[in-house]
Parts: C-alpha cells; sequence; structure tokens
C-alpha cells in the first residue's frame, strides 16, 4: 500500500496541526494545500479516520462517501463509487486542490458540508 503523501509533506502536516483550534477560523482559514490536512486532529469521528484511510490509500472496504448526501462508497484509495468528487479522485485531492478555499478562505463552504460533515466551519459561515 501506498501512501499520498511523502514524509516531508507528513512533518509538515504534524507540525502545523499544533496550532490549529477548531474554535478559532483564525488558526486554519488560510490553510493552502497539504496544510489544509492540519485540521485532522481537530475532526471527529467517522470523518477523522476515514481521511487518514484515504491517506494511507486503504480505506476499509464499504465504507461510506464523506458526503451525507451521496450513497456511494470508497474504494481502497478513496474514490467514490457515484463519483461525487470534484478532482476526480477522491476528498482528500478535493481539500488540496479546492480553488474555493484558495480565494475565500478554508474550508469554503462545500468543503465544510461535504467534506468535513461541518465541523470546521468557514469563517464567515452564513
Amino acid at each position: 500500500m501506498g501512501n499520498m503523501l511523502r514524509r516531508r509533506q507528513l512533518e509538515h502536516v504534524f507540525d502545523a496541526a499544533q496550532n490549529i483550534r477548531r474554535c478559532l477560523p483564525t488558526t486554519y482559514t488560510s490553510l493552502t494545500g497539504i496544510g489544509r490536512l492540519s485540521i485532522l486532529p481537530e475532526l471527529d469521528e467517522p470523518v477523522q479516520s476515514t481521511l487518514h484511510q484515504i491517506i494511507q490509500q486503504c480505506v476499509t472496504p464499504g465504507t461510506p462517501c464523506l458526503d451525507t448526501n451521496c450513497r456511494g462508497v470508497l474504494s481502497h484509495t478513496g474514490m467514490c463509487s457515484e463519483l461525487c468528487h470534484q478532482h476526480g479522485r477522491n476528498a482528500v485531492d478535493d481539500l488540496l486542490l479546492c480553488e474555493n478555499c484558495d480565494y475565500h478562505g478554508f474550508p469554503c463552504p462545500n468543503c465544510s458540508a461535504t467534506i468535513l460533515q461541518k465541523q470546521i466551519k468557514p469563517l464567515y459561515d452564513d
């Protein structure tokens, strides 16, 4: 089994995670790319473990898609059987590559709702 991230990338995520607090959006709103994964320790189950499994490319068979509006199941690499991901691969790629998060702050309303199940809210949540 592979891993989506290299060791140096994982170290960056772990270092950044020490400064993230769910209750303080200013600690995560400016995160970009790989740095967005530093919110993982702040997430509740099953979102946290599902994203960890996707990163490790060893998703448990039968794991439901993170998007609660989707009825799909994830492959071992995290690809949804309903192909609901924006960037076509998996939820982790969607978080890392989201242009709305790049322009409006992390997480954008879509990533907050569909991937993070509203556990991490946008800075300006309506």
